[in-house]
Parts: structure tokens; C-alpha cells; sequence
């Protein structure tokens, strides 16, 4: 079982940010389950659970980048903690999907196995099955990074052309210039 301090160990969150957002029972229940008699079927479900996860991630990147191009900064505070949120869900499912690889291939805790590792162990439709899902999370994971590249080179083009104006404009009135 994942205590409190594994996870604290292994992450940036403070106690507080865990206490404010902690998961519902149904959840604890369910996990709890899952890690007592781990199987496959149970890591096909938990990598599902990453990948919409994930999906929610890029939504919330694309949510935040828009509300930035927009310019409606009151509501940019609530997009990150929405943002935030996602990510510490993720962080948790990420240790459950560990702990339950660990455990079904036998791996010391901290000696994780790679996807191959996991594929070879299992039989031709769970390991398709089990690949796909893999192959959906990569792609979600280079989407979310293509919209945060994306939003980075928008900010600093945006800095570059806001500098432009003011040498412009500093070189049309003297303002700026020395004398």
C-alpha cells in the first residue's frame, strides 16, 4: 500500500496541497483493490485512468493558453489551480500504476520494469490492448507538450514584438532615446 509519506517523499506537493484536494472515499476504496490483488486487467484500467487524465491535462493547458491569448487574467488563478489539480491526480494514479507493475512482475519497489518488460508477460490481447493505451498516453503526453512549447514561443513573441513597439514608439517621440 502507498502510504502519505511515499508520495510526499516523491513529490513537490506540500501536506496542505494533498489535505486540500484529497481523493473521495469511492476512490481510496477502489485503489485499495486494485493494489490488493493486482493483475492486468487492473493496469489496463489504472493506465486508462492516466490517459484521461492526461486528456484533461491538455484541456486544461489549452483552457489556460486561451484565457492568457485572451487576456482574462481574473480568471487565470482558478485555470492553474484546475490545472494543478490534474496534475496531483495524475501523480497519484502514476504511483498506483507503479506499485501495481511492481507488484505483478515481482520488481523490488523502486526497480520498475519498462512497458516491454510488462508487454512480454502477458497474453496477445491484453498486450495489444495494453499497448494501445501505452501508444495513447505518449501522444497525449507530446500534444500536452506541443501546447506548452507552443505557449512559451507565443509569450516570448509576444514580449519581442511588445519591445519592438516601445523602441518605435521611444525612437518616434525621443522619449526614450538618449540625448
Amino acid at each position: 500500500m502507498i502510504s502519505l509519506d511515499d508520495y510526499s517523499a516523491n513529490s513537490h506537493h506540500t501536506f496542505a496541497q494533498l489535505c486540500a484536494d484529497p481523493p473521495d472515499w469511492d476512490s481510496v476504496l477502489h485503489t485499495q483493490r486494485l493494489l490488493a490483488s493486482p493483475d492486468f486487467e487492473g493496469l489496463t484500467e489504472v493506465l486508462k485512468t492516466q490517459h484521461r487524465l492526461l486528456e484533461d491535462l491538455l484541456f486544461r493547458s489549452i483552457e489556460l493558453n486561451a484565457l492568457v491569448e485572451a487576456g482574462q487574467h481574473r480568471f487565470i488563478g482558478s485555470a492553474l489551480d484546475d490545472l494543478e489539480r490534474t496534475e496531483l491526480q495524475l501523480g497519484r494514479t502514476e504511483m498506483v500504476r507503479a506499485a501495481i507493475t511492481e507488484a505483478i512482475l515481482g520488481s523490488s519497489p523502486g526497480d520498475e520494469p519498462s512497458l516491454t518488460d510488462v508487454l512480454s508477460a502477458l497474453d496477445e490481447d491484453t498486450s495489444t490492448t495494453l499497448a494501445q493505451t501505452a501508444d495513447r498516453i505518449r501522444s497525449t503526453f507530446r500534444e500536452i507538450e506541443a501546447v506548452r512549447s507552443n505557449a512559451v514561443s507565443s509569450t516570448e513573441n509576444k514580449v519581442a514584438l511588445a519591445r519592438r513597439a516601445i523602441r518605435a514608439a521611444s525612437s518616434e517621440s525621443g522619449l526614450y532615446t538618449r540625448r
